[in-house]
């Protein structure tokens, strides 16, 4: 694979607006109001994505592709689980193993293309020659094989017509996912050479994001040393992190406050929560005071990772305000879609976890503008877009006991009425109820409506 393709790859990626500090609201709503300021804008949202596997798409593991594919509907991008060590099962023998690339890769690549999602290359694991050990590691002087080989796979879907303008090193180079990093120079090091080999293809506009790492609080450490490299810097198209394993303000904001001072976007790239320390697949836990550093108490119940429950589906929401609202994310790549963890079921029934993520699809377009806003209700969290068509939109978590009744105001005189008035909480997904002009927010649920 020595061929240069002269390729252009181009990333619908948003460029990064100076931000301030995370915002102190214009004055002190009252106990029972949700305020929104329209004149304090944020990061530019590219919409809301998702990670998903390939292999539904041939009905593979019981899954009915048909029926479930609807899940994709409304991503604005994707990052694909393939069959990426298959790729190259031997050195240089590219897509020869069953040609599973063929069968599942690129049709699941073409169904996303031809809908107009951008489709990004996930990669959780390597083949057996180029990484080994325990725990597994990228064997030494493999650093230019790796790129060859997730250069040569972009360059394969380009010539069927699927162009993948954003690759990664590693998912969670940090920890023993599947391949594990042994530092962050290790991980800088290796995306240098999957640049090499990017370059030697004509891959010239191919970026990466990283540092990709498992959860948010090392996330800054590991993006210094990758930024060290001018070179790494320019082709870098955002600072990205999974949201799983914290819900410490202090985690998120300094990946925001990194991010603006290398000025590049923040990439949450797996959307997910799980609070219990033994791991996401244990019993489940209680309902528990759980302090959140120093915020107002957040209770939630702890239960292990299973999007077919409320308690979970709950966990995402919180998930999904952090990234947005602490770390400033301009993308939100929920975990996930189809396959592995999923919103949906084989069989294409929508689960607990989609009925929270369709308040975030809809209130959050590509091209949406994070807005000011807070409630003077402590256990109520906001978030709050102007949209491309002049709307607003907003998105409540009541996370207390009680059920709360707020009404929405705005900084500046712009009225509007309320439309699409939806709520989500362990009864269900439905229409929201007003009293009068508040709007009642169930106790541990999620709403979301519209202002025209």
């Amino acid at each position: 694979m020595k061929r240069a393709l002269p390729l252009l790859f181009l990333c619908a990626c948003t460029a990064p607006e100076a931000r301030a500090p995370i915002p102190r609201i214009t004055g002190t709503p009252a106990p029972d109001e949700v305020r929104i300021n329209t004149t304090v804008r944020l990061q530019t949202m590219d919409g809301v994505g998702a990670n998903a596997y390939a292999f539904p798409v041939a009905d593979d593991l019981g899954w009915r592709w048909e029926q479930a594919r609807w899940a994709l509907d409304g991503l604005a991008y994707v990052r694909v689980a393939p069959w990426f060590p298959h790729w190259e099962l031997q050195d240089d023998a590219f897509g020869v193993s069953k040609d599973i690339t063929r069968t599942h890769d690129l049709p699941f690549a073409e169904y996303l293309a031809k809908r107009g999602v951008e489709v990004s290359l996930g990669v959780w694991d390597l083949p057996g020659w180029m990484a080994d050990g325990e725990p597994r590691m990228l064997r030494a002087g493999m650093g230019g094989e790796l790129g060859e080989s997730i250069a040569s796979y972009v360059a394969y879907m380009a010539a069927w017509g699927v162009k993948l303008p954003v690759v990664e090193v590693q998912n969670e180079p940090d920890i023993t996912a599947r391949v594990k990093y042994p530092s962050p120079e290790a991980l800088r090091d290796a995306a240098l050479e999957i640049l090499d080999a990017l370059d030697a293809m004509g891959l010239t506009q191919v970026q990466l994001h990283g540092p990709n790492l498992h959860a948010p609080g090392d996330t800054v450490a590991w993006a210094r040393v990758w930024f060290e490299s001018e070179r790494l810097a320019a082709r870098t198209a955002a600072v990205s992190y999974h949201a799983w394993w914290s819900d410490r303000p202090e985690d998120f904001e300094a990946i925001r406050a990194f991010a603006e001072s290398v000025g590049k976007p923040v990439w949450a790239t797996e959307v997910g929560y799980c609070p219990l320390e033994a791991g996401c697949y244990e019993a489940d836990g209680a309902l528990v005071e759980h302090p959140d550093g120093g915020f107002p108490t957040w209770k939630k119940p702890t239960r292990h990772f299973r999007p077919d429950t409320w308690a979970t589906a709950w966990d995402t929401a919180g998930a999904y305000h952090r990234a947005i609202a602490w770390s400033g994310a301009s993308r939100v790549y929920h975990w996930s879609a189809l396959g592995h963890g999923a919103w949906v079921a084989k069989d294409g029934a929508p689960l607990a976890s989609y009925r929270v993520v369709e308040h975030f699809l809809r209130a959050i377009p590509p091209g949406a503008r994070l807005i000011e806003s807070a409630a003077g209700d402590p256990e109520v969290r906001t978030l709050a877009f102007l949209r491309p068509d002049g709307s607003r939109s907003v998105i409540l978590l009541n996370g207390g006991a009680d059920a709360a009744r707020v009404r929405i105001t705005s900084v500046v005189a712009e009225g509007g009425r309320g439309r699409r008035v939806r709520v989500t909480d362990g009864e269900g997904h439905r229409e929201a109820v007003f009293e009068g002009d508040a709007l009642v927010l169930p106790p541990m649920s999620v709403v979301s409506l519209v202002l025209r």
